[in-house]
């Protein structure tokens, strides 16, 4: 996207305004035969329906298992 040193800069994109808070390096986010591009991604709050984590293949059943139940206990909480 061009910027430089964007890290806590407001950014518009489709009338979404945010603050950037982190920049990833050659994140496929299409097929692996696709260029890599520019991607926003926005963290909506209440709505969220997403998590994005960056983990280690060392022991990632285990760490599947732990996001998994830490994001239930997360998403109980909506219901209350």
């Amino acid at each position: 996207m061009g910027l430089e040193d964007p890290i806590g800069k407001p950014l518009t994109i489709n009338r979404r305004k945010g603050t950037v808070i982190g920049v990833i390096k050659d994140y496929h986010f299409q097929t692996l035969n696709q260029k890599i591009g520019p991607l926003c991604l926005f963290n909506s709050g209440e709505n969220s329906r997403y998590l994005f984590a960056r983990v280690s293949p060392q022991n990632l059943d285990a760490t599947i298992g732990f996001i998994r139940s830490e994001w239930n206990k997360f998403d109980s909480l909506r219901y209350e």
